[in-house]
């Protein structure tokens, strides 16, 4: 098991057979990309692959648009997926990932993700050096904002703390996002 921990979150990796499990409790008060500025910029800068993404979701919006506000769990899975997509294209000709995240704010503290990647045990090296480029941009991402957040309250969205929701991503040549209920 390997542990991060920064003023913005921690993520906890457990790597199993088939399947990592990484737990990420977001500590800033940012929980959704609408309050960090940095979101475009910084992904337009580190990693523009990603805006190549479908994302299939109850609003049909595209990844782009997504990302623009949606909950930085989701945002770090699609990162880590994209990064693992990149690494493995530089050994292999193939690149299918799926993850899943998760959260229920009812039963766990807010800003609370599970995140579960399937990824084959052979790729464990490369789904450390994915998954530490993600926590550098998504790192990137929240010190970007020139005001500080720390000591602001955290609040979830009421439609959030009142149910779980189920976000599964594959990873193809770009990732197909449906939500699940």
């Amino acid at each position: 098991m390997k542990y991060y921990c920064s003023r913005n979150f921690s993520v906890k990796i457990d790597q199993q057979k088939d399947k990592v499990f990484l737990l990420q409790q977001i500590t800033n008060p940012a929980i959704h990309t609408d309050i960090l500025s940095g979101t475009i910029p910084v992904l337009l800068k580190k990693i523009p692959t990603i805006f190549g993404n479908f994302c299939c979701n109850n609003a049909q919006l595209s990844f782009k648009n997504e990302v623009k506000n949606t909950e930085v769990g989701h945002l770090f899975e699609h990162l880590i997926l994209e990064n693992l997509k990149l690494e493995t294209l530089k050994k292999e000709n193939n690149a299918d990932y799926i993850g899943e995240t998760t959260w229920n704010w009812n039963l766990e503290k807010i800003g609370t993700y599970n995140i579960t990647i399937f990824s084959p045990t052979k790729n464990k090296d490369i789904f450390y050096k994915a998954c530490m480029k993600s926590i550098a941009i998504l790192e990137e991402i929240y010190n970007y904002n020139s005001i500080p957040l720390a000591g602001a309250e955290i609040n979830p969205r009421p439609a959030e703390t009142a149910t779980c929701t189920r976000l599964e991503t594959q990873v193809l040549p770009y990732f197909y996002l449906r939500l699940l209920s």
